[in-house]
């Protein structure tokens, strides 16, 4: 409790002191935190206004009161009701945005330039930059990418092509089931290289579950229901996106609607079949979307996703879906909840186990 006390009051310490930081790349005006203290904007600027109508923080805050009225009063008490950013004395600066994503957690800040469709992103350290340039170079190949268009190591930042994208709550079905066919396209033709390349470790589960405590909500829940040879069986580790989801994928809204891949900051190996069950899994957990687990239930994935078990000699096997889908679970929780509170492990289990009964009565 009282590590997170400090956390708590560590944000809000970040969030008041990083604009006066990086004021020099804004536009001089007055700039006001959103609801979601997430991002501070220009107040005259119309486009930052309405990207920030539905991004993802503000319409998570909106579906719990408690944090909504909380994040009102710590915006009352602890912040000013306007930021001045001052025009930098000398040369202009070769960037100035109007919308500021406060990064947290050790994630870089962004700087958005909407005229000229430009992010300015600032990193906390030396590693972080040379992760970023990694992970761009290793996966640019593959999926499309904003492109990176200048880079200052001395200075840790990274100015990137901003994609004016469609709101994911606008998408259609066909919008949904045209990045489900990017996404399984890209990956084999990315698997296939690491397949050749030998770039893949071979471990089960059981492996890294030696690692971890085995007695937490979900732990039990997923042991209890999973056969022991899927949990023991050696499986190909990849790097992947490792948080491929609707928000990290941005449908290009200039006419083309060209899909692009963000975000690739969880980039670490997970099991070959990962990012392809995240998606399908975060959209239950995350956006009640069971659009692309009723297309897996209902066998309509089966011959593509037989495909990709067979670029590493292995056989898709239908009357395991739902094993496959406790190991991608299982994954995400190593990677994500293994250090959480057991009050907060024990509120994600009671989703997860809510959302697995749902997909159960799906069963065709």
């Amino acid at each position: 409790m009282i590590n997170r006390i400090k956390l708590f009051i560590g944000n809000i310490k970040r969030k008041r002191c990083v604009p006066q930081m990086y004021s020099k790349y804004l536009l001089p005006g007055e700039y006001v935190f959103d609801d979601s203290l997430s991002f501070l904007y220009h107040k005259n600027d119309v486009n930052a206004s309405m990207l920030l109508k539905n991004n993802y923080a503000k319409i998570t805050m909106s579906r719990s009161w408690f944090r909504k009225l909380a994040n009102y009063i710590i915006k009352f008490l602890c912040f000013q009701p306007v930021f001045i950013a001052a025009p930098s004395p000398g040369k202009k600066p070769y960037f100035q945005g109007t919308l500021f994503q406060i990064g947290t957690d050790r994630k870089e800040h962004k700087i958005f330039n909407l005229q000229n469709n430009e992010i300015l992103l600032l990193f906390p350290d030396i590693q972080a930059y040379d992760r970023k340039i990694r992970h761009y170079k290793q996966f640019k190949p593959y999926f499309p990418i904003p492109d990176i268009m200048a880079c200052n190591k001395n200075e840790l930042l990274i100015i990137e092509r901003f994609i004016p994208a469609k709101e994911v709550n606008e998408w259609t079905h066909t919008d949904y089931m045209n990045v489900m066919a990017d996404v399984f396209q890209r990956d084999i033709v990315y698997l296939k290289q690491c397949k050749e390349s030998n770039a893949y470790l071979q471990k089960s589960l059981e492996d890294i579950l030696q690692t971890i405590s085995r007695d937490s909500h979900l732990v039990c829940y997923i042991l209890g229901n999973i056969s022991v040879t899927a949990i023991t069986e050696k499986i190909p580790f990849v790097e992947l996106h490792g948080d491929l989801w609707s928000s990290n994928i941005l449908i290009d809204k200039s006419g083309h609607e060209k899909i692009y891949y963000i975000d690739w900051e969880k980039t670490r190996p997970y099991m070959f079949y990962y990012d392809i069950f995240y998606l399908l899994l975060n959209e239950c957990f995350i956006r009640q979307n069971y659009t692309y687990a009723e297309k897996y239930l209902s066998g309509e994935l089966d011959e593509i996703l037989s495909s990709i078990f067979q670029i590493f000699g292995f056989q898709y096997e239908p009357e395991h879906r739902f094993d496959y889908l406790y190991l991608a679970l299982l994954n995400q929780y190593i990677e994500r909840w293994a250090n959480k509170s057991r009050k907060e492990e024990r509120r994600i289990a009671e989703k997860w186990k809510f959302i697995f009964q749902k997909l159960a009565e799906m069963k065709y």
